[in-house]
């Protein structure tokens, strides 16, 4: 009997198709669309509140550390910054209306640094719970949805 061959990698045809920039491009933005998914699926009342025994895709420490400092950033930092943008779209675009209400005070860019401090004030346990969390308790907190019926 003979043995079956090894699974194809799953971006092999692609690459034999694409230019390589090309590739790279589609590869960033698989990458790119996989981190809002898991944002997402995180949000999920289900999922949202159980300890998942799986590391999450971006602890509270990572996106302060990802959002990085006002200072000339290198093409990696720049990177990772517009990542942590992304990951906070995601967040807002999944929970705007519903979990918290969008007064457009501040564009992503100006939120993103603001919540970034505030993660950076929280104790160190607390940073290293999954980032969808924490961002989205600090918009519930700054950005409460009114009350229907009248008072907020």
């Amino acid at each position: 009997m003979r043995p079956s061959p090894p699974p194809a990698h799953q971006g092999f045809f692609l690459q034999q198709l694409l230019p390589s920039h090309q590739f790279q491009a589609v590869l960033r933005f698989k990458e790119a669309a996989l981190l809002i998914i898991s944002g997402f699926v995180a949000l999920s009342p289900s999922v949202a509140h159980a300890q998942s025994p799986y590391a999450y895709t971006l602890t509270g420490d990572r996106f302060v550390q990802m959002i990085g400092s006002t200072k000339s950033l290198d093409s990696y930092e720049y990177t990772l910054r517009e990542k942590a943008y992304s990951y906070l779209d995601g967040v807002r675009d999944g929970t705007e209306g519903r979990d918290w209400c969008d007064v457009n005070q501040l564009k992503t860019p100006d939120l993103a640094y603001e919540l970034a401090a505030d993660l950076a004030r929280l104790p160190a346990a607390e940073r290293k719970k999954n980032a969808s969390i924490l961002l989205l308790d600090l918009l519930r907190r700054r950005f409460p949805c009114p009350v229907k019926g009248g008072n907020p």
